[in-house]
């Protein structure tokens, strides 16, 4: 996520910085999320499409059916649901490889596309700005400045140590 904060900072204002910095890591993590949900719904009807057709191929009952979409974990023993182990094989291999097959096929065309498009739409930022140069000089002038000042610590700021013999080479620093 800090690519993104680090694009958002270079596309506004210095002034708006602050405000941007927070606001893409909130937003990604939502369209994430979003896009996880999505895909996890999508996804799963699909793998569960691929198995009913699967499992209406070969002609079983709508109960038998519904039972291995609840439980898919009931095909690993198919004795005790009624089924044949040819039958749970046939299920095996061209309802979920299919399925999953399918799944897999559709996520890398969504990542194409998504990449093609990111590609396309997001134009190039530069992160140095104008003025970069002319805040550094005036930093380091600043800088400049606060070291040629005599630095002195008063009593106020020692406190009881003020008092101390030492107090007077602390001030000398």
């Amino acid at each position: 996520m800090q690519t993104t904060t680090v694009a958002a900072q270079a596309s506004v204002p210095r002034k708006d910085m602050s405000v941007v910095t927070a606001f893409p890591n909130h937003v990604v993590q939502f369209i994430r999320l979003l896009g996880g949900t999505l895909a996890l719904a999508v996804n799963s009807t699909v793998i569960n499409n691929s198995l009913t057709t699967a499992m209406k191929s070969i002609s079983l009952p709508p109960s038998l059916i519904t039972r291995i979409v609840d439980n898919p974990s009931s095909l690993a023993s198919p004795a005790t649901i009624g089924l044949s182990p040819s039958s749970a094989a046939y299920i095996l291999e061209f309802g979920y490889t299919k399925g999953f097959k399918v799944v897999f096929i559709l996520n890398a065309a969504l990542l194409a596309v998504a990449t093609v498009a990111s590609i396309l739409m997001i134009g190039h930022k530069e992160l140095t700005r104008e003025d970069d140069d002319t805040l550094r000089q005036s930093a380091q002038e600043e800088q400049e400045k606060q070291d040629r000042k005599p630095h002195t610590i008063t009593d106020i700021e020692l406190g009881s140590v003020g008092k101390s013999p030492g107090a007077k080479e602390l001030q000398r620093c």
